[in-house]
């Protein structure tokens, strides 16, 4: 009689774990927002979508593992920022609005004032998702004291990444210290200091 042989499985071959990265990439920068900040000056706007395709030229040269922006804004007139430089860069966003936001607002007044001004903008990070996994972003927190700029909130925005198991888990923060003078922005700068901690 001859014997029963079992075929083998074949021995599944073994997936290598990318390498534990050496470095991680950081950029910062301001998107300087397309509305005039000065009356009668059209420069912010009629260079912004220029902008934009030099700094998605110019961030792919360097490829960065996070991008934090302040001033991510979207306008009627320029749609979004964020959604244009996500898409590009082929990076997860993680974006909080800061403006316009009276204090006291629900986000659904907020909400309407974005329709009706046409206009908002906020901090933004830009995550390179094949590399790290944004496992959380926080509500975002108002500074204190407020700014004053009639409308303008500061807010820090806080997330957080799944990093390599040597580091484990990576914060990132931001915020956009600006308008107030001399007292309300190192007092805004020590609250941001003070919620961190």
């Amino acid at each position: 009689e001859t014997p029963t042989t079992v075929p083998e499985s074949p021995t599944p071959l073994a997936t290598p774990s990318p390498p534990a990265p050496t470095e991680f990439r950081v950029a910062f920068i301001n998107l300087f927002s397309p509305l005039a900040a000065e009356a009668g000056n059209p420069a912010a706007g009629e260079t912004f979508e220029v902008r934009l395709q030099l700094l998605v030229e110019q961030l792919r040269s360097f490829d960065p593992d996070v991008v934090g922006f302040n001033e991510a804004s979207w306008t009627e007139k320029y749609g979004s920022a964020t959604t244009y430089l996500a898409r590009e860069l082929k990076m997860e966003p993680v974006y909080a609005r800061a403006n316009p936001w009276f204090e006291g607002q629900t986000r659904e007044q907020s909400d309407a004032l974005v329709r009706e001004a046409g206009f908002e903008e906020g901090e933004l990070f830009l995550v390179r998702s094949t590399r790290y996994t944004v496992l959380r972003a926080d509500e975002p927190y108002a500074l204190k004291p407020l700014s004053t700029e009639s409308g303008e909130r500061r807010i820090g925005l806080h997330a957080v990444l799944k990093g390599p198991k040597s580091l484990g888990e990576i914060d990132l923060f931001i915020t956009h210290l600006t308008g107030g003078g001399e007292r309300v922005v190192p007092a805004q700068a020590a609250d941001f200091a003070g919620w961190i901690a």
